[in-house]
């Protein structure tokens, strides 16, 4: 390896370390599948489904195909509290 190699790829590294994991998700523009979406938050893939059959996610279908945007990913966070259970439906004894 010559050295302009070796520092090119010191520069890489330096550059990744100085990346925080919130601006990597930041330039992520693309929407995600169902299985992707589930494995992000650490939730079960039927645990998205029944959120988007009760109505707490939405979904956008490009052909057959169901995908959540960014947009609609932070609106149902926004929404979920205590586990992921929407706040509307929390029950105030």
């Amino acid at each position: 390896m010559t050295s302009r190699q070796v520092e090119r790829r010191a520069e890489r590294k330096l550059r990744d370390r100085k990346t925080s994991p919130s601006e990597k998700r930041k330039k992520d523009h693309h929407p995600r599948s169902i299985p992707a979406l589930a494995k992000r938050h650490g939730v079960c893939v039927q645990t998205v489904y029944n959120e988007i059959s009760r109505g707490n996610l939405e979904i956008t279908k490009i052909g057959r195909v169901s995908r959540v945007t960014p947009e609609q990913e932070q609106a149902w966070l926004d929404r979920c509290r205590f586990g992921g259970r929407p706040q509307e439906q929390r029950s105030h004894a």
